[in-house]
């Protein structure tokens, strides 16, 4: 995989974990349901979006051609 994405999908890690720690900041410090559960859903939201992007750089750094376009589209999927 090339290093360029790397790089995206670590700052994309890196900026969930900063949401992350922002969550446990606000459950300790009471904050209201609402506003945790949304940031939860960021976080989620966050990390679930890197995975897709590492997954689909992956199978297009192994395939080439109409292999790679097929399952490129089947990788929206996920």
């Amino acid at each position: 995989m090339e290093q360029k994405a790397n790089e995206e999908i670590v700052k994309r890690l890196q900026r969930a974990n900063g949401h992350l720690s922002k969550v446990i900041e606000m459950i300790m410090e009471g904050d209201a349901d609402i506003d945790v559960a949304q940031q939860m859903q960021a976080v989620s939201k966050a990390v679930i979006n890197a995975k897709n992007l590492y997954i689909r750089n992956s199978i297009d750094s192994r395939l080439e051609g109409s292999a790679a376009r097929d399952l490129a589209e089947l990788s929206k999927f996920l």
